[in-house]
């Protein structure tokens, strides 16, 4: 893409969370992600990425960006007084309202928009990245733009890591399943079953 990756993003936030000062990210996250790859293939993804990654330094010229994973991007400044989350986030939403070109693909990305409060809401870069991931994951904030505060935040990691252990579960074949009798006293005999795992 061009631009930061996630290891710089990591070194570069963990030493400005230890200046002790209050500072904002953004995260971009493309959604369909899965479904433009499919449809498309990676190296026209790959492409369409890059084409993002330039409108975004061009947009943002005085704004740290980086590209983090697949579609998921942070913006940062260390200049907080001409960092303005509000207006970052219109001026995205304005980016990303029209179709974008690529080769000869022309497809319309739709995006999640996520503000981080820090440290408030992030105490080290690797929670920053946690949440994106979150947002990315859940349809439930498909909303244009998420404040972190509004996400529980320890929920969806407990969720996430017990549909992780159900899905390892499934495909190393772990699961029992026990039928345990219904018995009809007015019948007097089994009605029944129900099913436990």
């Amino acid at each position: 893409t061009g631009l930061l990756n996630q290891v710089a993003f990591i070194n570069n936030l963990n030493s400005q969370f230890g200046k002790q000062g209050k500072f904002d990210c953004v995260g971009v996250v493309l959604d369909d992600v899965s479904f433009i790859i499919n449809t498309f293939g990676v190296k026209q993804f790959n492409k369409l990425l890059r084409v993002v990654s330039d409108k975004l330094v061009k947009e943002f010229p005085t704004v740290n960006i980086y590209h983090i994973d697949q579609g998921r991007f942070v913006l940062f400044s260390k200049k907080t007084s001409k960092w303005d989350v509000k207006k970052i986030s219109t001026k995205l939403q304005t980016i990303f309202a029209h179709a974008w070109h690529c080769d000869s693909m022309t497809i319309k990305l739709y995006v999640k928009i996520c503000i981080i409060k820090c440290p408030e809401d992030a105490s080290k870069a690797e929670d920053i990245i946690d949440i994106i991931n979150l947002t990315a994951d859940n349809n439930q904030y498909a909303a244009s733009v998420i404040y972190a505060n509004q996400m529980d935040i320890e929920h969806k990691r407990s969720s996430s890591y017990i549909e992780h252990l159900l899905r390892r579960g499934i495909a190393e074949n772990r699961f029992e399943i026990y039928y345990q009798p219904i018995y009809s006293t007015k019948k007097k005999r089994i009605i029944g079953a129900e099913a436990l795992i």
